[in-house]
């Protein structure tokens, strides 16, 4: 795993080709990209010496590809294509990773209401002989 932290996120390339940007601030997912190969190295730099700093990320087979930030690009409008720069912006988030975040939310809640019941239930029988199965 290779990441690269910029102010309120961090960018994070791993060794199956994937590179996402995630908010600090909670964790939530910004930008996802994949490469064909792994990644070799994310890092910053002024790689079209506009006086803008970018987002660069190689990979082992030597492709490599270019993300500005919001309010990053020089005329204000972002780049797209095979290996041309990027917006990293939130509202780039598809409707199915939402659904995910959401129920990952949900499930972290549900884990927490089972184990509430179940330190009660253990509160409950510890004065007495009695056994509750875990599997029930």
């Amino acid at each position: 795993m290779i990441y690269i932290h910029i102010p309120m996120i961090i960018v994070i390339g791993w060794n199956n080709g994937k590179v996402e940007a995630r908010s600090i601030a909670n964790g939530a997912a910004v930008y996802r990209d994949h490469f064909a190969s792994p990644i070799a190295a994310v890092l910053t730099s002024d790689y079209r010496l506009r006086g803008n700093a970018e987002v660069l990320c190689c990979a082992t087979d030597g492709e490599v590809r270019g993300y500005l930030f919001e309010g990053n690009a020089p005329d204000g409008t972002s780049k797209d294509g095979g290996g041309a720069a990027t917006s990293l912006l939130a509202d780039e988030i598809s409707a199915e990773e939402k659904e995910v975040q959401a129920l990952i939310k949900a499930k972290a809640g549900l884990v927490g209401q089972l184990k509430a019941y179940e330190n009660a239930g253990l509160k409950t029988t510890k004065g007495t002989n009695v056994r509750v199965a875990t599997t029930t």
